[in-house]
């Protein structure tokens, strides 16, 4: 083969793409917090895909070890700063629910969610140490950018 028979074969061979798996759809969550949420110290944060029995059931020392043990259910984990946005994107479970946990110093009343129907986008806002309320936000409205 001559080289310009190679270039030709290396110009072909880099045009083809493997078929590409359609991107699974994500749920987006952000959270918005009050400068004294949990007395202003930093705390976790777990997105997972849990059925209701589980959510149900699981304490929240269950839950706080899988900060440091996550298991095949732990869609994200992140530190939530008392006052600073955060935002995650995570994969939209499969036929299950999304459990969403804040692991506050001492909890003081909701400190965990579950969406039962997770597809699209919510917005989460604390205030103490708890989950003051969840929302559904409208397509394209979760921030994006820093804190994701």
């Amino acid at each position: 083969m001559t080289l310009a028979g190679y270039g030709l074969l290396a110009a072909l061979l880099g045009c083809s793409k493997p078929a590409q798996q359609p991107e699974a759809p994500r749920v987006c969550v952000a959270v918005t917090s009050e400068q004294d949420t949990n007395a202003g110290l930093p705390f976790q944060m777990l997105v997972r895909a849990v059925d209701d029995k589980t959510y149900r059931e699981e304490s929240y020392d269950t839950v706080a070890d899988k900060v440091a043990h996550p298991d095949a259910t732990v869609l994200a984990r992140a530190v939530v700063f008392a006052g600073v946005p955060r935002t995650l994107w995570v994969k939209q479970p499969d036929a299950t629910g999304l459990g969403i946990y804040f692991l506050f110093t001492d909890p003081q009343g909701d400190w965990k969610a579950l969406v039962i129907a997770p597809g699209g986008q919510f917005a989460v806002k604390l205030v103490a140490s708890r989950i003051d309320s969840i929302a559904r936000l409208s397509a394209d409205s979760c921030p994006t950018g820093a804190g994701e």
